[in-house]
């Protein structure tokens, strides 16, 4: 064999063992849409949450119908004006989070909201003949409850030195529960309904973030980030309301279903490094603006009599309460925290 022969021979050989090796791991090239280097780290991450839940139909679920002998019109009792600040609340985001290989990612996160909003107004009511109005004091209660948890795998690319992404999916919980109550002072009227939905399904989402050069050099290695997921949660759909009082007959009622509600969530905030010990952990702030929206994840069963505000007791005198809610539960507000992370 010629010695030029033995030259091509040495230098395709190596170019298949440098393309064998590359098969095993991602390059690391700046200005080319890569993996991140080969890393693992544990992280843990704890947010405070100031979320406000949204019902645009709330003040209707405490509307009651008084119902006189058969044939009279029915009347409407008051319900209180409900205020924009009803529903506020503290809540708390946890997420854990192993990172392996190249910026692959097993990622588990729970959010949980629990909040009880009650004023006091003055309705009317009625005595027991039903002859003579007068005004009495009565208390309104809202309660509200989400808790929504996720377990995803992720994988991050970067798209240069200032931009990435991070594509996941895995499976999603929630648990929404809305309480309203209502008792008047008189004894009158007390009633109480629930609707809760709980539902678990496949969740899909992407991580958007870029570091801008315009930052302050006082925020360090600061990004702003934009985040979107969607799920799909199929599960149970229940209410149930208590309704007593002098004036009406004891109700109690539960129904329950199957549902599958849609949910939508989107964040837009700011990441950034407060400290890093010699890259071997480091710790990081979180600010973000949230919105958590579950559709039809409020609906209220009723049956037809109820629905229709027919009296089903055509005998005597009483009350059906006649409970609205809205479809959809929106979620909104900022969420801020710290997030450690320990190299493997």
């Amino acid at each position: 064999m010629s010695k030029k022969s033995k030259l091509i021979i040495a230098a395709l050989s190596l170019g298949c063992n440098i393309a064998t090796a590359g098969d095993m791991g991602a390059a690391c090239i700046a200005g080319n849409m890569t993996t991140p280097c080969e890393k693992s780290a544990w992280s843990f991450e704890a947010q405070a949450v100031y979320l406000q839940p949204s019902y645009p139909d709330l003040q209707s679920s405490f509307i009651s119908k008084q119902y006189f002998n058969p044939g009279t019109t029915p009347q409407y009792l008051n319900a209180p004006s409900i205020s924009p600040g009803w529903g506020w609340g503290w809540g708390f985001f946890l997420q854990g989070a192993y990172s392996f290989k190249n910026s692959k990612d097993l990622t588990l996160d729970w959010l949980r909201m629990h909040n009880t909003s009650s004023t006091t107004e003055i309705v009317n009511s009625f005595d027991g003949t039903f002859t003579n109005q007068y005004d009495t004091p009565a208390s309104f209660n809202f309660s509200q409850q989400l808790d929504a948890v996720n377990a995803v795998l992720g994988q991050t690319f970067n798209f240069d030195n200032e931009s990435s992404a991070r594509l996941y999916g895995g499976v999603a919980y929630a648990r929404l529960i809305k309480n309203t109550s209502n008792q008047y002072q008189d004894g009158s009227l007390y009633t109480n309904q629930t609707s809760s939905i709980n539902g678990f399904g496949p969740r899909i989402g992407v991580d958007l973030f870029y570091e801008p050069h315009f930052f302050p050099s006082y925020i360090p290695l600061a990004k702003i980030y934009a985040k979107g997921a969607t799920s799909i949660l199929i599960g149970s759909q229940g209410t149930s309301w208590n309704n007593q009082g002098n004036l009406l007959k004891n109700v109690t009622t539960s129904l329950s279903t199957t549902t599958a509600v849609p949910a939508l969530e989107a964040k837009l905030g700011v990441v950034g490094e407060i400290f890093e010990h010699i890259g071997i952990s480091g710790l990081s702030y979180d600010l973000n603006y949230a919105i958590y929206n579950y559709i039809g994840g409020s609906k209220n069963l009723l049956p037809s009599s109820v629905a229709t505000g027919s009296n089903t007791n055509t005998t005597s005198t009483g009350i059906n309460f006649l409970s609205r809610g809205s479809s959809t539960v929106t979620y909104m507000g900022v969420q801020f925290g710290l997030r450690y992370v320990a190299n493997v």
